[in-house]
């Protein structure tokens, strides 16, 4: 393996997902939840770790297992430590929770395709009104090209992710999300500033050891101000890692406020029907309709295929969330039992189609 990927296992194995401190940390709440023993939980979490490993370093398309996916899901909650953290610092990208389903889940509610959940077969996609598939018309076609118009899933829905790295280009088109060293001209001005304090810094090591003078605490104060530079510059979004601007973040912010609401609309509604109170006519809230609708794909691509829970959409659930095979092709690897050095890297470890797969890393 190469070197990058060498240091991101070292990475991983760091990597702590209990916060020190905490009454309740992460594997706690993750044995509670799942009903798992302490030894079960820390399998789960060292399995995660390698299917974050194979999601980020191979660039497949792969979907964990259930067991994972439960991890994963817990991990999500942790919104801040696990964008901010997790993905900006240990993986070096975000990984995204399977976009594939949440195109797959629009696509059959407007029409365009259909899906067959068989329990006992692999689920099945068909085309079916290419008017109703939208940016997706490119996979509309591939899938029409197959037999009889009919597709295994999980190939439909690599199809659909393959499309997923062109939505970073379009938020950083748009103004929500910076690029990394996006910002050109404050990382201009930065690294010049930089550049002038070390140069200072180095003038006056040189000049004190000249004169016979002690330099030491000069020198700690350099190479401090060397390391909180390189810490800063890489946790700044649009200079040393991608995120999102201000306008992204406000976008965001409205999405959410909006999806809460229609959220909250959808239980009430849901409570009104269980109660045998009639709702209001078709026609009058056809908007709660359209607004509940996006409120339930905000909350699956948020938590993942487990949203659907409680909701109309629970039977596919399971369906949706069907393992995809990835290969190690030569690069790929795990995380346990592995040796590596500045220009080599080898592993033991394997992953099978059961216990990793995948994601989407933009």
């Amino acid at each position: 393996m190469s070197a990058a990927q060498c240091a991101l296992i070292e990475r991983l194995h760091a990597y702590s997902l209990d916060a020190p401190n905490v009454a309740l940390p992460y594997s706690v709440r993750l044995a509670q939840r799942e009903g798992w023993s302490s030894d079960h939980t820390a399998e789960v979490i060292a399995e995660y770790k390698r299917f974050t490993f194979l999601a980020v370093s191979t660039g497949q398309v792969a979907t964990p297992s259930k067991a994972v996916d439960a991890a994963w899901h817990l991990h999500l909650e942790y919104t801040r430590e696990y964008w901010d953290v997790f993905c900006a610092q240990v993986l070096g990208a975000p990984l995204h929770h399977t976009p594939g389903n949440v195109a797959t889940l629009a696509l059959i509610d407007a029409g365009a395709i259909s899906f067959s959940p068989y329990p006992s077969r692999k689920p099945s996609v068909k085309a079916e009104d290419v008017a109703m598939a939208g940016r997706y018309a490119a996979e509309w076609q591939w899938l029409r090209a197959r037999k009889n118009g009919r597709a295994d899933y999980v190939a439909f829905r690599a199809q659909l992710m393959l499309q997923e790295k062109s939505f970073n280009a379009e938020l950083i088109e748009s103004g929500w999300l910076w690029k990394r060293g996006g910002m050109r001209g404050l990382l201009f001005v930065a690294r010049v500033a930089a550049l002038c304090v070390a140069a200072l810094g180095f003038a006056k090591i040189c000049v004190g050891m000249s004169r016979d003078r002690p330099v030491m605490l000069l020198v700690i104060g350099v190479i401090l101000f060397a390391l909180a530079y390189v810490i800063v510059m890489k946790r700044l979004p649009g200079l040393g890692r991608s995120g999102p601007t201000r306008g992204g973040q406000q976008a965001l912010a409205e999405c959410s406020a909006r999806y809460a609401v229609a959220w909250s609309l959808s239980g009430q509604q849901g409570q009104q029907k269980k109660a045998g109170q009639p709702g209001q006519p078709r026609e009058q809230n056809a908007s709660n309709d359209e607004g509940v609708s996006d409120a339930l794909l905000w909350r699956m691509a948020l938590l993942g295929v487990g949203a659907l829970s409680g909701t109309a959409w629970a039977t596919y659930g399971r369906a949706l969330n069907v393992p995809g095979v990835v290969g190690s092709s030569g690069s790929g690897g795990g995380i346990d039992g592995s040796s590596c050095s500045s220009s080599s890297c080898s592993s033991s470890s394997s992953c099978s189609s059961s216990s990793c797969g995948g994601c989407s890393n933009n």
